[in-house]
């Protein structure tokens, strides 16, 4: 039976968008992701059929970053859930 879905573009978070990766790369369709933000997506769990139209986590983590350097404090606590987006922000961050 041929697959009639073409293109998957869900607004959805990146744990559930790493299992629809997984499936758009068996099923070669096209993936994009709109809102989730692991930069894994893209990065070390890429395949040909997955895009991005928002940041990742690595852009975000260094914007971050990038301001709190212009700050005299030097210690930095974070506190983020436990999913794949704020384990991955919380790494670029570090």
């Amino acid at each position: 039976m041929e697959n009639d879905i073409k293109t998957i573009i869900p607004n959805t978070d990146s744990a559930v968008a790493k299992a629809i990766n997984e499936l758009a790369w068996k099923h070669k369709i096209i993936f994009v992701t709109v809102g989730a933000e692991a930069d894994s997506l893209t990065g070390a769990d890429a395949n040909r059929y997955v895009f991005r139209t928002c940041f990742t986590t690595g852009n975000r983590s260094w914007s971050f970053a990038e301001f709190f350097k212009t700050k005299p404090w030097r210690k930095f606590y974070l506190i983020n859930m436990d999913y794949a987006m704020e384990r991955s922000a919380s790494d670029d961050f570090k």
